[in-house]
C-alpha cells in the first residue's frame, strides 16, 4: 500500500468499489474531507436564520410568553443540543 503526503494528507488506495466524497453529512452533521466544519457552521447558520425569522413571525402574533419559550426550545434550542457534547471535554 502506496501512503504518500500530499498537504499532511495521506491519500489511501480505494476500498471495494467504495466511491469518494468531499462532502459528507453523518447523522446531521457535514464532514468534509479534511475534517473542516466550515461547511456544517454554514449550514448551521442558515438554518438558524430562518427558524429565527419564524420565530420572530410567530412573536408578532402575540403569542404567549410560555408558548413563545416552548416553540423556541423546540426550533432552536434542540438544534444546538444536538451533538454539543462531541467536542466538549467531559473529563473536567
Amino acid at each position: 500500500m502506496d501512503l504518500t503526503p500530499v498537504n499532511c494528507f495521506y491519500h489511501l488506495p480505494k476500498v471495494c468499489d467504495i466511491e469518494r466524497v468531499a462532502l459528507v453529512k453523518l447523522l446531521g452533521i457535514y464532514f468534509t474531507e479534511k475534517l473542516c466544519m466550515t461547511d456544517h457552521i454554514e449550514y448551521i447558520v442558515a438554518v438558524y436564520n430562518h427558524r429565527l425569522y419564524l420565530f420572530c413571525r410567530m412573536k408578532r402574533q402575540s403569542l404567549l410568553i410560555d408558548c413563545l419559550d416552548r416553540i423556541f426550545d423546540a426550533i432552536a434550542v434542540s438544534k444546538l443540543l444536538y451533538a454539543s457534547q462531541s467536542g466538549l471535554d467531559m473529563s473536567v
